[in-house]
């Protein structure tokens, strides 16, 4: 039987290759569309509830360093619908500038053992510190305009991110002793008959409507979001933004152990071809969960950003 010490290094080495593994290909959270959906709420909560903070983003982020590629993205939509479909580009923009120097691949994620070989004590990826970062930088009126643009948009994000589960926790055990890396290495079929895809990428599309691409429906989305999550009371509400991060990435873990690996998703494959079937009653929990995920995020974000002058 191995001694504590040599235990202890076999711990450091394992950590020291969890890193490398999960570092080298960060997984997204929400497909493109979830997060425009968020930002759509967001939008629409602080119109109703904040009109000085609406107008506070708004003039923040007309400095915004990268704002041809926002003009682009507008096209000729005015008034309104023009500010909301910001908004909606605002929560995506993290992921539609990798790589560029504004990329920071491991602020999207903050990983921890939650099935499996949870007696683990290991935790990768950033989201956390980036998240108090940013925030600091967008109330703080002394700071440049666009520096304050630069960090709206990754809160807009890692308050997105961190509300899907394979954001916060993963998977470890004999058949993924590296962890499945968010699910990104973890195989599963919708239905029988579909092609395997990952899990990670599984949840990020598991709100939407298989007939919408990438980029249409994010209102619709939004919609949906709005008529079936009736949210509760989000008790995190009074704490401090940081402590609000630290419960929401707390609740995400709790999601992924309790939700995410369930069933037959433990038996997600590490090859393609053995990828187990989730079946209907799996796809429709999965999509009613997101739905009300990303409409939490949207509602966090109108929280988050409440009295911002």
């Amino acid at each position: 039987m191995a001694g504590p010490i040599s235990c202890a290094r076999t711990l450091l080495a394992l950590a020291a290759a969890l890193t490398s593994l999960i570092s080298s290909g960060p997984a997204r959270a929400w497909s493109n569309a979830g997060h425009m959906a968020s930002g759509a709420i967001a939008y629409d909560r602080l119109s109703r509830s904040d009109p000085a903070a609406l107008h506070s983003i708004l003039s923040i982020m007309a400095h915004h360093p990268d704002a041809p590629r926002f003009a682009r993205n507008l096209g000729a939509s005015t008034g309104p619908a023009r500010e909301r479909l910001l908004f909606e580009w605002m929560a995506r923009w993290p992921d539609d500038i990798r790589p560029t120097p504004w990329s920071h691949p491991e602020w999207h994620y903050q990983a921890r053992v939650v099935s499996g070989w949870s007696w683990l004590p290991y935790e990768a990826g950033e989201a956390a510190s980036a998240f108090d970062r940013n925030y600091a930088i967008v109330r703080d009126p002394a700071r440049p305009a666009a520096e304050r643009a630069v960090a709206l948009c990754w809160v807009f994000h890692l308050t997105g991110d961190i509300q899907q589960p394979l954001h916060a926790g993963h998977r470890m055990s004999w058949r993924f002793y590296a962890t499945d890396r968010l699910g990104t290495i973890a195989f599963v079929r919708p239905n029988a008959g579909d092609q395997p895809i990952e899990l990670h990428q599984y949840w990020d599309h598991a709100a939407e409507d298989p007939k919408l691409d990438d980029l249409a429906g994010a209102t619709d989305l939004a919609a949906r979001a709005e008529a079936i999550a009736r949210l509760p009371v989000d008790h995190s509400a009074a704490l401090p933004a940081h402590a609000r991060f630290a419960q929401w990435m707390a609740e995400s873990r709790q999601l992924a152990d309790r939700f995410v690996y369930r069933g037959t998703t433990l038996a997600a494959a590490r090859d393609r071809e053995s990828a187990p079937v989730l079946g209907r009653l799996a796809n429709a929990r999965a999509r009613a969960l997101a739905t009300i995920l990303i409409a939490m995020a949207g509602d966090r974000l109108a929280g988050l950003f409440s009295g911002l002058r």
